[in-house]
């Protein structure tokens, strides 16, 4: 079959991103299928790139009542500029050449319409994994993620799709109306698989993100093996936190010393623009395969992110999810979701217990990875039957 796989793929600093897209790629060809993926960019100029984090920041300051208008203005500024800067320092990352060398890609679509009008041949479209239902439903541009463009007899498939964020009741009508467009439905989270089933959906299914999907062989060519470090270190990746506080970086710091290590970080584009954080430390600019080199020869991780969790359980490194504590708090479900079910909810930081105890807990790896076949194998079995 010809597969046609909409996801995000913008991004120029966000691995997890482009690594699901590979992974989903890479899985639907081994199985006999030619698979692409559709770039659709519906605000793809620079100035709504700006205006998507200025947004974030205008959302964020009008919580924050105590706060001047002079001081909010400031907010403002910094967060555009900053933007501004990593898009010049993002050429480091090479994630253009990644895609371009790495991905079949299908021409960019700007718009819902261009879509419409003038939709890619394929037999199937599957929409997924990513945050692909989070842009909001008042949006006429968002119809396009719920795969209403193309032929009527095209086979229309959700993958591991993920909400990311609460629907409103405004938005719910629309929901269940753009879910009717799909012949199957998958999701990447527990909640919002229990969300679908609550709406009437009760043959969606819950499967996993791409990147567990695939085997991880497909990674190992991207890793250089060889590439042994000077001295042992701790892999810190975050993202979509503001402060060195929201990294835990007391606890952090404490625990590199103790264990005499050195740290290796790195940062990413999510809520907020991608900065440097952590005092006397300049995050590193790595290109894909530069970031899964890093994780593999790392002694520990520590991230705040699903996927630099999911690269360190296949990689089998002792790991420290840092939540998000901040308004966007709620992307913390995917997280717990595949903890929960891999039985590692423990290796979430919370007032309850901290980073020197979690660390101390060995991980049973066999144990780990047999629930992880048993999810991929589900996954596998969602696929084939949707494709039939």
């Amino acid at each position: 079959m010809k597969i046609g796989v909409l996801t995000h793929l913008r991004s120029e600093d966000n691995y997890g991103q482009i690594l699901q897209a590979l992974a989903l790629q890479k899985y639907l060809i081994s199985k006999g299928h030619y698979a692409y993926l559709l770039q659709y960019y519906s605000d793809n100029n620079k100035s709504n790139k700006y205006l998507f984090f200025i947004k974030r920041c205008i959302r964020e300051i009008i919580g924050l009542v105590s706060q001047s208008r002079h001081e909010a203005y400031a907010k403002v500024q910094f967060y555009q500029k900053l933007n501004k800067e990593n898009s010049i320092k993002n050429k480091a990352r090479r994630f253009l050449e990644f895609k371009a060398e790495n991905l079949n890609l299908s021409k960019v679509y700007t718009s819902y319409h261009e879509l419409q009008k003038d939709a890619p041949e394929a037999d199937a479209y599957i929409v997924g994994s990513d945050q692909v239902w989070n842009p909001s439903l008042l949006n006429p541009n968002t119809a396009a993620w719920y795969l209403k463009f193309g032929k009527t007899t095209t086979k229309r498939i959700s993958y591991a799709a993920s909400i990311g964020r609460v629907i409103s009741k405004r938005e719910e009508n629309t929901f269940v109306d753009y879910l009717h467009s799909l012949d199957a439905i998958s999701l990447r989270e527990k909640n919002a698989w229990e969300y679908c089933l609550n709406l009437g959906f009760d043959k969606s299914k819950l499967v996993v993100d791409p990147t567990v999907l695939s085997p991880f062989s497909i990674y190992e060519s991207f890793i250089d093996k060889n590439a042994k470090p000077q001295t042992p270190y701790i892999f810190l990746y975050y993202l979509n936190v503001q402060n060195k506080e929201e990294l835990a970086w007391e606890q952090l710091d404490s625990f590199i010393s103790k264990q005499k290590l050195s740290l290796k970080s790195v940062s990413s584009s999510g809520y907020y623009p991608a900065q440097s954080l952590i005092p006397g430390n300049e995050d590193e600019l790595l290109t894909i395969p530069e970031w899964l080199t890093a994780i593999y020869h790392s002694q520990y991780v520590v991230t705040t992110s699903f996927h630099g969790m999911v690269f360190a359980i296949l990689m089998h490194k002792p790991f420290v999810i840092i939540p998000l504590t901040n308004q966007y708090k709620s992307g913390n479900g995917r997280i717990e979701s595949l903890l929960l079910n891999i039985g590692l909810e423990d290796r979430l930081l919370s007032e309850k217990n901290n980073m020197d105890d979690i660390f101390a807990k060995e991980i049973d790896w066999d144990e780990v990875d047999y629930k992880l076949s048993e999810m991929r194998l589900a996954s596998e079995k969602f696929l084939e039957q949707a494709l039939q």
